[in-house]
C-alpha cells in the first residue's frame, strides 16, 4: 500500500494558502495606503521638489532643487550636499518649471493607477 497523499487535496490546499497570504498583503497595503493617505495626486503638492539631476562623476551629482520662491543649484557626492547657487530670477525660474514638467517622468505609482485603469477598462468592455 502507498502511504503518499493523494496530489490533488495537497495542491488545492497549497492554492488556498497561497491566497490567503497574497489577499492578506494586498489588504494590509490597502489598509497602510488608506491610514497613511497617500496619494499619486499629492506630488505636485509638496514644498521641495527636485526638478533634475544630472551626473557628473561617480557618485557625484548636480541637481537642481526648488524651493519656494526659489531654485538652489547643489552639489551630492556620497559625503555631502555642497550649495552651489541659488536661482531667484522669476523668468529662469519659470523656464525651469517649464522644462521640469516636459520631462519629469510619471512615478510608479502613476505607471501602474495607469495601467489598471486599462485593465478595468478592458474587462468592462467584455
Amino acid at each position: 500500500m502507498s502511504t503518499a497523499p493523494e496530489l490533488l487535496p495537497v495542491v488545492l490546499k497549497m492554492l488556498v494558502a497561497l491566497v490567503v497570504v497574497v489577499g492578506g498583503l494586498v489588504l494590509m497595503f490597502y489598509i497602510s495606503k488608506r491610514i497613511s493617505g497617500f496619494t499619486s495626486g499629492r506630488i505636485e503638492e509638496r514644498l521641495i521638489r527636485v526638478l533634475a539631476t544630472g551626473c557628473v562623476g561617480l557618485k557625484k551629482n548636480i541637481s537642481l532643487v526648488e524651493v519656494p520662491g526659489k531654485i538652489l543649484v547643489v552639489g551630492i557626492t556620497g559625503e555631502r550636499i555642497n550649495l552651489l547657487t541659488t536661482i531667484k530670477d522669476p523668468a529662469i525660474i519659470s523656464r525651469l518649471k517649464e522644462k521640469s514638467k516636459e520631462k519629469h517622468a510619471a512615478a510608479f505609482g502613476q505607471h501602474l493607477q495607469y495601467f489598471t485603469s486599462r485593465i478595468k477598462g478592458i474587462k468592462d468592455a467584455e
